[in-house]
C-alpha cells in the first residue's frame, strides 16, 4: 500500500469509483457499493494471483468497501481461507448474468478481473446492461460500474488488425459489446509492477461515460 504503483492506481480507481457512485445514487440504489472479483485463480500456487487479491483487498479498504466477493474454478481450500480473513466471500461460480445480479444488484460495483478471458467480459457487460441494450442505452447502465480488467482498447486495436483468428480466445464473438462500447469507454493503464510484472501487464481502470467521446 505504501508502493508507488498502489498510489497511482488508486487516484485513478478512487476517481472512477466517485462517479459510479454518483451514477448510482438513486433511491431504487444507495450506495455503499460492492466488489466482485472474478478469474483471480488461486493464491496458494500463484504468486501474481497473491498478488492481485492483496491489490483487491487494498482497494476495499481504502474505498470502505465492507461488502466483497470472489469466485473462481481454480479457487482452494487455502485460497477460501485467505479470501475469509481479507473479508472476502467465497461465491459459487454460477452463470455470469446470475451472479452479478445477485451480487451486484443494482448499486455501485466494481468488477475486478484481472487477465479474465474475453468472453467473460462480454458475459459481464451483458450482465449489467442488458443483452438487447443498444450502446447508448448500455452506457447509461454501466456508469455505476467500475472494471479493473484487461484493456479494452488493445481487444479493439487488435481486433482491427485481425492478428487475433476468428473462433480463437481474444477474438470477438457473435456478441462485441466491448467493441461496440469503446466511445462510451474511458481508460486509464495501471502502471507497471516491477514486483510482479505478470500480475498487473495490460490491465487498466475502466468506466463508462453517458456521452461518447469524439471520434480519434
Amino acid at each position: 500500500r505504501e508502493s508507488a504503483f498502489f498510489g497511482v492506481a488508486c487516484d485513478w480507481i478512487r476517481e472512477a469509483w466517485a462517479q459510479a457512485c454518483a451514477a448510482a445514487s438513486a433511491p431504487s440504489a444507495p450506495s455503499p457499493g460492492r466488489m466482485l472479483c472474478l478469474g483471480v485463480g488461486s493464491v496458494e500456487a500463484s504468486n501474481a494471483s497473491a498478488c492481485q487479491l492483496a491489490l483487491a483487498w487494498a482497494l476495499a479498504e481504502d474505498l470502505g468497501l465492507e461488502s466483497r466477493a470472489w469466485a473462481d474454478p481454480q479457487m482452494r481450500r487455502a485460497d477460501t481461507i485467505v479470501g475469509q480473513a481479507l473479508g472476502f466471500t467465497e461465491v459459487a461460480s454460477a452463470e455470469t448474468e446470475v451472479l452479478v445480479r445477485d451480487f451486484g444488484g443494482d448499486g455501485a460495483l466494481i468488477l475486478y478481473m484481472p487477465h479474465c478471458d474475453r468472453a467473460l467480459y462480454e458475459n459481464v457487460l451483458l450482465a449489467c446492461a442488458g443483452p438487447t441494450a443498444s450502446p447508448d442505452v448500455a452506457a447509461r447502465r454501466l456508469r455505476r460500474v467500475v472494471i479493473i480488467g484487461n484493456s479494452f482498447s488493445l481487444y479493439v486495436d487488435r481486433d482491427e488488425l485481425r492478428v487475433v483468428p476468428a473462433g480463437t480466445p481474444g477474438a470477438p464473438g457473435a456478441t462485441n459489446m466491448i467493441g461496440e462500447l469503446r466511445p462510451y469507454t474511458r481508460e486509464q493503464a495501471l502502471p507497471e509492477y516491477p514486483v510482479c510484472t505478470e500480475a498487473f501487464n495490460d490491465l487498466a481502470v475502466l468506466s463508462f461515460l453517458a456521452d461518447p467521446r469524439p471520434a480519434d
